[in-house]
């Protein structure tokens, strides 16, 4: 004997088709949702952005951008510099050196030496630096080196330190 709540199961049952299918659809939603998530091949992109034709090894180093123009002693100032790395082997990853070198008048000193293993592609390094308190007001500049084993490139920028 069916009883009302009976029926009304029978009435709003889920064909068996759909039971199959509304998963497999959710799990494919799912899939290309992920799939638009992944960042893109680093290595195609930097290929295609500076039109790399495989034919060496090449090291591309951007000026560097610095956060202030004037600061105080005391104060810090951030520096970025991106870069890119390529070679005609796709699965070659390359040490790179990093060096960050303060100058000025009567002055140089060598802030920051970093090694790193790097994969092909772009990348962005920042680094933060306290200006120190008794630095006399003046020019000074920033040297950022980026080396790999086969090139070195350079890039500078000044900053002014006034009290």
């Amino acid at each position: 004997m069916n009883t009302r709540g009976d029926d009304n199961r029978d009435r709003f049952a889920v064909p068996r088709a759909l039971k199959v299918f509304l998963p497999l659809m959710f799990l494919s939603l799912a899939i290309c949702a992920c799939s638009t998530l992944l960042p893109p091949d680093q290595r195609e992109e930097a290929a295609r952005r500076y039109r790399y034709q495989s034919l060496r090894d090449e090291l591309i180093v951007e000026p560097q951008k610095l956060s202030a123009a004037t600061v105080r002693p005391g104060e810090r100032i951030a520096r970025e510099v991106a870069f890119t790395l390529l070679s005609p082997q796709k699965e070659k990853r390359f040490k790179v050196t990093e060096i960050l070198t303060l100058s000025g008048p009567g002055l140089t000193v060598e802030l920051s030496r970093q090694e790193s293993d790097r994969a092909q592609g772009l990348h962005t390094s920042t680094l933060q630096v306290m200006v120190p308190k008794d630095l006399p007001s003046g020019v000074y500049v920033l040297t950022t080196t980026i080396a790999t084993e086969e090139q070195q490139m350079t890039q500078k920028a000044n900053f002014q330190v006034e009290k």
